[in-house]
């Protein structure tokens, strides 16, 4: 089984855990540690500026990733409120009425 990387940006500290390993705690402070998989290099804890070269990367690349899944949500909400206006204008027919019904649970379960 392969190992990954997990680092405390506060310590400047590597853990290595076996994959699978859901939350890693720093040895040092107890604060939780990031997850960096198996590829990503880790400067050595001497090397502060590349530590915050690679602690800049990572923050902006969850920005990223929360932005997109962010505007992912909308998008898929603007769709529903869509369809929903869609089917109602069509004839009701009992099957409609479960599709939009459907819709609407899905549209209450984006927490946007």
């Amino acid at each position: 089984m392969s190992r990954h990387t997990w680092v405390c940006f506060g310590c400047r500290e590597r853990v290595r855990r076996p994959g699978g390993t859901r939350m890693v705690a720093c040895a040092i402070c107890r604060e939780p540690c990031h997850f960096f998989g198996t590829k990503i290099e880790v400067p050595p804890k001497s090397k502060v500026k590349d530590w915050q070269k690679l602690r800049d990367w990572y923050f902006a690349g969850m920005r990223a990733f929360y932005l997109r899944r962010q505007v992912r949500g909308v998008e898929r909400k603007h769709w529903l409120e869509r369809e929903i206006a869609k089917e109602q204008r069509l004839v009701q027919e009992k099957q409609r009425r479960v599709h939009i019904r459907k819709l609407e649970d899905e549209l209450r379960g984006i927490a946007v």
